[in-house]
């Protein structure tokens, strides 16, 4: 078996669908000759591996993209089975290292800083991953005038903008606003 190598994305891209070839001497061998799985390494329960037939004997390891909701590097490693003879099982292993980086955040500030009271939306940012969550996120509003903020965070769904809320901030002195 010859893997792919190691792959890359970023949080919430996918790896795959190939992640090996297989060489068959018996180049009567079908794709439904094997079975075999693969493991994501990050946790979630490992799935089916398909072979595609791209030449007599010759097969690619395949198996559903699978996308990854944290930056880091997993350790994949799969297993095909052929099956086709009943005295004999042949198993070959691979791996590789999905090497998944962060997805850019953008951000900008909504507030009029004219203002002496203000209860409402003070940032916005996206995170371009997909699969971000708002428990993954902290924010800390730092006024300039030697107070920070008493935030609330407002997530309107996965993917989408996340909203920093707050109610209310009054400046110590004007000389800040």
């Amino acid at each position: 078996m010859t893997t792919v190598g190691d792959q890359s994305a970023q949080e919430g891209g996918a790896i795959g669908p190939v992640l090996a070839m297989v060489h068959d001497p018996d180049t009567n061998a079908a794709a439904s000759d094997y079975t075999g799985s693969v493991n994501w390494g990050d946790g979630s329960a490992p799935v089916a591996v398909t072979l595609v037939q791209t030449a007599p004997g010759e097969f690619q390891v395949t198996a559903t993209p699978h996308a990854y909701a944290d930056a880091g590097s997993y350790f994949v490693g799969f297993d095909v089975i052929d099956r086709d003879n009943r005295l004999v099982v042949n198993r070959a292993s691979g791996n590789f290292t999905a090497m998944i980086s962060e997805a850019p955040l953008s951000a900008y500030g909504t507030m009029d800083a004219g203002l002496t009271d203000y209860c409402g939306g003070v940032a916005h940012f996206t995170d371009e991953n997909p699969l971000a969550t708002s428990s993954e996120f902290t924010d800390t509003i730092d006024w300039g005038d030697g107070s920070r903020s008493n935030r609330r965070r407002r997530a309107h769904g996965l993917g989408d903008d996340h909203t920093f809320h707050l109610c209310t901030h009054q400046w110590r002195d004007v000389r800040y606003r």
